[in-house]
């Protein structure tokens, strides 16, 4: 039985009422109504900090087929609004999808981007430097003191008992204090959703501190 077609295809806008940045997509849907804001890395990034309800999204246009709503989206998410401050988007319009099958070298470039990205996190964090050379060290690979990102190829291969009793045991000491990747946060709830916030950032409207089960 072949798939049914969804009837709507519309270009959107989706704004985050708190700093006013906003991501442009495209959408196609059963119900035009369905909640959905748009699925790209920045725009996540901003509903996990403030929150869905902080976010509208309008309809800008609506076409007939897909591949007349991907021609449009190319149109409108271009070079020129890319570099606009307020824009999420990172990538042209008219792709869709995931950006990187059947295009290796996209992914080899944003593998790299993500790789120095890395790699000057652990320059700059000596905690997080600290555990890397010591899951190298139990992996039994040299890390050196600037951050040699080389992962061990573990296809076909597994921790012994001792290995995982010696991660288990350098994790729980690492995982103390500010070394604890949940230091400083705390929970905020709006009565039927939680997330977790840093203590000192602005609790969103209609938000508070706590969570409910």
């Amino acid at each position: 039985m072949s798939k049914k077609k969804k009837k709507y295809h519309i270009i959107y806008k989706t704004i985050c009422k708190i700093d006013e940045r906003y991501y442009i997509g495209m959408h196609s849907t059963y119900v035009l109504n369905d909640g959905y804001l748009g699925s790209g890395i920045n725009l996540k990034k901003s509903v996990l900090k403030y929150g869905k309800e902080n976010h509208t999204r309008t309809i800008l246009t609506e076409t007939n087929t897909r591949i007349q709503l991907q021609k449009k989206e190319k149109e409108i998410v271009n070079s020129k609004i890319l570099k606009d401050p307020l824009c999420m988007n990172i990538m042209p319009g008219g792709r869709g999808g995931f950006p990187y099958k059947n295009r290796p070298h996209l992914f080899k470039k944003f593998y790299e981007a993500g790789h120095r990205a890395f790699k000057e996190r652990i320059d700059s964090d000596p905690i997080l430097r600290k555990r890397y050379q010591e899951y190298a060290r139990l992996c039994g690979i040299k890390a050196k003191a600037n951050g040699n990102l080389k992962v061990p190829d573990w296809n076909g291969r597994k921790h012994t008992e001792e290995t995982k009793k010696k991660i288990g045991d350098a994790s729980r000491i690492h995982q103390k204090g500010e070394g604890n990747s949940q230091y400083g946060k705390m929970w905020i709830t709006n009565g039927a959703q939680n997330r977790k916030i840093r203590k000192n950032d602005e609790i969103p409207p209609k938000w508070r501190p706590g969570r409910v089960c």
